[in-house]
């Protein structure tokens, strides 16, 4: 069975404090629509817990296609957790 590829994307959410978090996520459609749907569905939306649904606004900062997204997003994951603790 062939895996399907998907995109990795990474995205800033800016908080009601200004201050901002890196959003790395992973989607099988367009990375552009999944920005979307951040910006209106989740930003703003109080009874969700996440950090983008607390914030003001969510922007697409980069993205690159992969034949195993899932594992990607982990590793970049990973990779800045062992960066920022």
């Amino acid at each position: 069975m062939e895996r399907k590829g998907g995109w990795v994307y990474q995205g800033i959410s800016t908080r009601k404090n200004g201050s901002k978090q890196v959003y790395t996520g992973m989607t099988r459609r367009s990375p552009w629509i999944r920005a979307k749907e951040h910006r209106d569905g989740a930003v703003g939306n109080d009874s969700k817990k996440s950090w983008t649904s607390r914030g003001t606004d969510f922007k697409l900062k980069s993205y690159f296609w992969s034949k195993n997204p899932r594992k990607a997003e982990s590793t970049l994951k990973a990779k800045r957790r062992g960066l920022f603790g």
